[in-house]
C-alpha cells in the first residue's frame, strides 16, 4: 500500500533468494509511507528532515597523571660540591694567619695581641674576600698576592692617607717592611714583591699603628682602638663590595643556572679535561691552572674592551674554595671542576653584562 493506492503483489524475493508467496499469505504487515519530495519547506525554508545524521562515537581517553615538578633544592644541584665557608673554617684560617704574621712586634702586650686578633675575627670573612679580590688584580707569576699596584689601589679606595699625619711614603714603608719576611724567604708561595693573606693583615696593623699611635698626634689610647677606628672609618665600606658568597646566593646558586649546566655538562667536562694538563704531575689528580683558563678565554675570543685578562684572573681566584694553609700547599692554584663551573659563570656575567 503506497500513498493510499492499492497494489497487488503476488510474491516477494528475499535476499537469501527465497521467494515468498504473498497471494496465499493469511496475514500481512503493511507500512504506510508518506513521501516528502521537498527537503526544505518552500515557504518557510525550514529543513523537513527530522532525523539527524549519525555522529561518530566518542573515544574515551583516560586522563593523564598530572606530573608534579620536584621543587629545586641546592643539594641536588651540580654546584653542591662547592663547599662554602663555615665559622670553623674561618676561625682556622685566622689562627693560621695570625701564627704566621708578626703583629706581635707592633702590639705592646699579649692582651692587645688577643684583642686585636678578635677584632679581625669579627670581620675575617669580609677581610678574606677583600684580600682575594686585590690579590687577583696583578698576581706575581701565577701566585696570588697583593702587588704594589693592587695595594695602592686598596689604599686609594680606603682614603686612609690624609698627609697629616699619615703620608704615602709611610704606607710604602709599611708595605716593604711586611713583604720582606725572612722567615718565609725562598717559599715560592710567598713572593717578596707582594703581600699574601696573612701579610696584608699584618700590614694593616702597622698602618693603624703609624696613623693613630705615632706621628706626634696620638689619636687612640691603644692598638685595639686604633685598629677599630681604621676598620670602621676606612675599610668597612670596602669589605662590603667583595662578598663572594652573597653573589653566589643571589646570582649563581639557582635552578636556572643548574639547568644550563646539566644540559651542557658533557661539553663542560670535555673542556675541563682538555685544559687540565699543563701543570699536572704524573699520578696527580687533574686540575686547571691559571694559564689554562686564560688560554680558554683567548681561544673563545672573549677578551675585548669590556672583558680583559685581569677579569679572568678575578673569576678564577674568587671561584676557588677557601684553604686554611696557603703557604705550604698549592691547592689555591689548582682549580677543580666545580670551581671551574663557577668561574665560567663569573666570566659569562662579566663578559656579557
Amino acid at each position: 500500500m503506497v500513498q493510499g493506492q492499492e497494489q497487488r503483489v503476488e510474491n516477494v524475493s528475499m535476499m537469501d533468494r527465497y521467494t515468498m508467496d504473498l497471494e496465499n499469505c493469511q496475514q500481512r504487515n503493511v507500512m504506510q509511507l508518506k513521501i516528502n519530495r521537498f527537503l526544505v519547506d518552500q515557504e518557510e525554508y525550514e529543513v523537513k528532515i527530522g532525523i539527524k545524521p549519525r555522529t561518530p562515537e566518542k573515544v574515551y581517553i583516560p586522563p593523564k597523571d598530572k606530573v608534579v615538578k620536584k621543587k629545586w633544592e641546592f643539594r641536588d644541584s651540580i654546584m653542591f660540591a662547592w663547599k662554602p665557608d663555615t665559622k670553623e673554617m674561618l676561625d682556622k684560617c685566622l689562627e693560621f694567619d695570625w701564627a704566621c704574621g708578626r703583629a706581635y712586634k707592633v702590639l705592646k702586650n699579649e692582651e692587645e695581641n688577643l684583642e686585636v686578633k678578635e677584632r679581625f675575627r669579627a670581620k675575617y670573612k669580609q677581610y678574606k674576600d677583600c684580600y682575594k679580590y686585590f690579590a687577583s688584580l696583578n698576581p706575581i707569576g701565577d701566585v696570588w698576592s697583593v702587588s704594589t699596584f693592587a695595594f695602592n689601589d686598596l689604599i686609594d679606595q680606603s682614603q686612609i692617607i690624609d698627609n697629616c699625619p699619615l703620608q704615602a711614603a709611610d704606607v710604602d714603608i709599611k708595605f716593604i717592611a711586611t713583604a720582606n719576611n725572612l722567615e718565609y724567604k725562598g717559599n715560592n708561595r710567598n713572593p717578596v714583591r707582594g703581600l699574601v693573606r696573612f701579610e696584608l693583615m699584618e700590614c694593616l696593623i702597622r698602618i693603624a699603628d703609624e696613623k693613630y699611635m705615632k706621628k706626634g698626634a696620638q689619636v687612640s689610647n691603644n692598638h685595639v682602638e686604633a685598629v677599630d677606628t681604621m676598620i670602621q672609618e676606612h675599610f668597612s665600606s670596602i669589605y662590603d663590595k667583595f662578598d663572594s658568597q652573597a653573589w653566589r646566593e643571589k646570582n649563581y646558586w639557582n635552578e636556572e643556572c643548574d639547568d644550563v649546566y646539566k644540559t651542557y655538562k658533557k661539553v663542560l667536562e670535555e673542556v675541563y679535561k682538555k685544559f687540565s694538563v699543563k701543570k699536572v704531575k704524573p699520578g696527580q689528580k687533574s686540575f686547571m691552572c691559571l694559564d689554562e683558563i686564560n688560554d680558554i678565554c683567548k681561544m673563545a675570543n672573549l677578551y675585548d674592551e669590556n672583558f680583559v685578562e685581569r677579569d679572568a684572573f678575578i673569576a678564577f681566584n674568587l671561584s676557588m674554595m677557601t684553604q686554611v694553609d696557603e703557604l705550604n700547599n698549592d691547592r689555591i692554584f689548582q682549580m677543580q671542576f666545580v670551581e671551574f663551573l663557577e668561574a665560567v659563570a663569573r666570566i659569562a656575567e662579566k663578559q656579557s653584562p
